[in-house]
């Protein structure tokens, strides 16, 4: 036999051992395609379905997947709703950020919630655009534990965080959105801005009404939503679901707020006199 032939022989074992040792490790992934010994594509049209990623947020998911928690550079907004974690607090005032966000889930949402940021996250998808829904589990005082540690995963900018939660200073089922501004007093807004350093997201003020004596405040925001609260509540969190789009959009917030003006005009006429 000639040195050759004994080269090309060598060689094409080479590449046989190979071969096996790439099948047994069950391919590579490609774009969105596992190339494996079973012909399958995993996780895209007309192939078997991958496994759905939970808890995964460094893994590289299928460009197809609705669930992007680990896909970072794709989340283009993080909505935030503010309240504290457990049953205790589920129905309390101070928790109707907790409510919207819940609202949102439920309607766009693509994933559970779990844990993650110190908090509660889900994926949704909101007019196209991917929207990462946060739930501060620190209790109120310090959800820029939470929302910080998520803008900086996501790379998100100020301008593109809109967070809702519970005002005082508004009479009940009223809504008022701005950018920037000061705390009002609120704890859970305080705590965005320290954590931050930066001001410039978007707040949804909810309307919860005044005690009418400081000394109560805290009871008050502490204490269920009363029976009375429920019928601006049923037209107010459908309300917002249904317009969290107009918020995507570039100057979106005056038609936001004058959708859910227009949704709740029988609710908050009380405010005209």
């Amino acid at each position: 036999m000639s040195g050759v032939s004994i080269v090309f022989i060598v060689l094409a074992l080479i590449g046989i051992v190979a071969a096996m040792g790439f099948y047994a490790l069950g391919g590579f992934s490609l774009r969105g395609f596992s190339l494996r010994g079973d012909g399958h594509r995993n996780g895209a049209q007309g192939g078997s379905q991958g496994s759905r990623v939970e808890n995964a947020p460094n893994s590289a998911l299928d460009a197809n997947s609705t669930n992007f928690m680990a896909q970072k550079e794709d989340v283009m907004w993080l909505f935030v709703g503010l309240g504290n974690p457990g049953k205790t607090y589920e129905r309390n005032r101070h928790n109707v950020g907790f409510m919207v966000a819940d609202a949102l889930a439920e309607a766009y949402g693509t994933s559970p919630f779990r844990k993650k940021f110190n908090g509660l996250l889900a994926d949704a998808v909101i007019n196209g655009e991917k929207v990462a829904l946060l739930k501060p589990d620190t209790f109120m005082n310090l959800s820029g534990q939470s929302v910080q540690p998520a803008m900086a995963f996501f790379k998100v900018t100020p301008d593109r965080v809109v967070v809702f939660y519970d005002e005082l200073d508004l009479l009940p089922g009223k809504v008022r959105i701005k950018q920037g501004g000061g705390s009002g007093g609120h704890n859970g807004i305080k705590s965005i801005d320290q954590s931050l350093g930066n001001k410039d997201y978007w707040r949804v003020r909810i309307g919860i009404g005044h005690p009418g004596d400081k000394n109560r405040v805290s009871g008050y925001v502490l204490s269920d939503f009363d029976k009375a609260d429920q019928a601006w509540l049923a037209d107010l969190l459908p309300a917002m679901t249904r317009n969290a789009g107009k918020l995507l959009a570039p100057k979106g917030a005056e038609d936001f707020m004058n959708a859910i003006a227009l949704a709740t005009k029988d609710v908050t006429a009380m405010d005209k006199k």
